[in-house]
């Protein structure tokens, strides 16, 4: 999850910056639910971005994924959370 999560905040910032880059004069984000998780992530990072709007984010991110393993079962904790020993030591991932 951690290299999505950087290949999504590196494509955003690209993709503000080639904004900034082209003559506009200002760059703002919006996102929804995931969308505006990563938003919040790229904001902490990049100070370019004139503001940030984040609707219904995903604030308890551990818990989300923690819900989606246990309604997924095994399948998703060996591929998202880099298997069964390591997702043990997420909070509600038991």
């Amino acid at each position: 999850m951690a290299k999505t999560y950087a290949q999504a905040i590196a494509e955003i910032r690209s993709l503000s910056g080639g904004l900034l880059a082209e003559g506009c004069p200002a760059v703002a984000l919006v996102g929804v639910s995931l969308g505006a998780y990563l938003a919040g992530l790229t904001g902490c990072g990049d100070a370019r971005l004139a503001s940030i709007v984040m609707i219904m984010p995903a604030a308890r991110m551990g818990l989300l994924l923690s819900q989606a393993a246990r309604s997924a079962g095994g399948a998703f904790k060996r591929r998202y959370c880099g298997g069964e020993r390591r997702a043990r030591n997420w909070t509600g991932l038991r």
